[in-house]
């Protein structure tokens, strides 16, 4: 087996397996990493950012996979980079025992206890696979750029499952993800289920939730209101940046980012140029007319998600999954790609979708969509009754 020292990152293979008292032949240094009173040592770089690097590594001690995240000192102010590791591990923690949420479990933690200590670490349940910007990559290799890359169906697969976790994590565990994205969704090899992963910059929506805070978003996924590129009081925006109405909209931040994401992987390439007013630039109507061909079932629904003013998106997550698994059910139909009932839901967000359309059906633009959604809910009612 190839480890990495955790101090000179240099490649190291071993005739027997090393302890936590190996030392590096290149630097001298112990190999491994003590947390708490767990062995780990590191496997290969599965990425790397502006502030720290992400590794496959072993727990020695349990015998078992993990993912270690190592922050390095000096690359971003001491107590902000606490600050948001904390977000991450309090983001996490709270959703450790929920079930059918994708999301890597955390596992434990060092932070220097003092000015010159070590680097900040965090450990988390490793999810095997790739991210779909590597995916999207690697299809890209295969196809040319007239081509669509990822299928519609594919596609409406990815949504609903990020679509549950999404759900999950706004409603149950009362996070705001705030920094959605490609490299941050990765399809696990095991069942080719989607995780989201990086919680980095996420909010914990407790009662004392404040949204004036800069958050490490990455701007081209960041929806108008919050980013730094948008002159807010021309553009229309002021109304919407105050604490209220932050609040008000908060889950349609996460959505916009997620149909920049799903557009995205629809057409292989993003939109360079950022809204910047509520009147859509010629760039932007060409991408998205590029979105709606590609996928015509999901483009209106795209389009909604990346209204420019947030009173205007889909409100909950739930909202936008009760249309697409609708969208699903109806092309379950006629396409044999929709196999073992993927347009079902859970008992329990069956009867939260019904309350929801019943309450109100203002989040659906079309009589004909209300008629389709009404008939797949009554459809999906008859199917859990029946599994009694």
């Amino acid at each position: 087996m190839l480890y990495l020292c955790s101090s000179c990152q240099k490649s190291i293979t071993f005739s027997s397996l090393p302890n936590i008292k190996t030392l590096c032949p290149h630097c001298e240094k112990l190999i491994g990493l003590v947390i708490g009173n767990q062995h780990y040592f590191l496997l290969q770089c599965l990425g790397h950012g502006s502030y720290g690097f992400v590794y496959q590594a072993y727990n020695q001690t349990t015998e078992s996979p993990c993912a270690i995240k190592i922050f390095k000192r000096g690359k971003i102010e001491l107590n902000c980079l606490k600050s948001s590791l904390e977000k991450e591990i309090e983001g996490l923690n709270s959703l450790k025992n929920v079930n059918n949420v994708r999301v890597p479990k955390y596992i434990t933690h060092s932070f220097p206890a003092s000015e010159s200590g070590g680097d900040f670490i965090i450990v988390l349940e490793f999810i095997d696979g790739d991210n779909l910007e590597e995916l999207l990559n690697r299809k890209n290799h295969k196809t040319d750029g007239n081509l669509i890359i990822f299928k519609e169906e594919e596609i409406i697969i990815f949504l609903i499952d990020l679509l549950e976790t999404i759900h999950i994590i706004h409603t149950i565990g009362k996070i705001l993800h705030r920094d959605i994205k490609p490299k941050n969704i990765v399809r696990r090899t095991s069942d080719k289920k989607l995780y989201l992963v990086d919680f980095g910059s996420s909010k914990v929506l407790n009662d004392n939730a404040d949204f004036t805070d800069v958050v490490f978003l990455t701007s081209a996924y960041a929806p108008p209101e919050r980013s730094e590129d948008v002159d807010k009081e021309k553009a229309g925006l002021s109304e919407f940046i105050g604490q209220e109405k932050l609040d008000i909209h908060k889950y349609t931040r996460d959505l916009y980012s997620l149909a920049i994401t799903i557009s995205y992987l629809i057409t292989g390439k993003s939109c360079d140029s950022n809204r910047k007013d509520p009147f859509p630039n010629t760039e932007w109507e060409k991408w998205m007319g590029d979105v709606c061909e590609k996928a015509p079932k999901l483009g209106t629904i795209l389009k909604r998600m990346l209204s420019f003013y947030p009173s205007d998106r889909y409100q909950s997550a739930l909202e936008v999954l009760l249309i697409v698994r609708t969208i699903a059910w109806e092309a379950s139909k006629m396409e044999v790609a929709y196999q073992n009932n993927q347009w079902f839901m859970e008992g329990g967000w069956l009867l939260e979708a019904q309350r929801r359309f019943e309450t109100t059906d203002n989040f659906i633009d079309d009589f004909l969509t209300k008629s389709l959604v009404k008939n797949f809910l009554k459809e999906n009612d008859d199917h859990v009754f029946s599994e009694f």
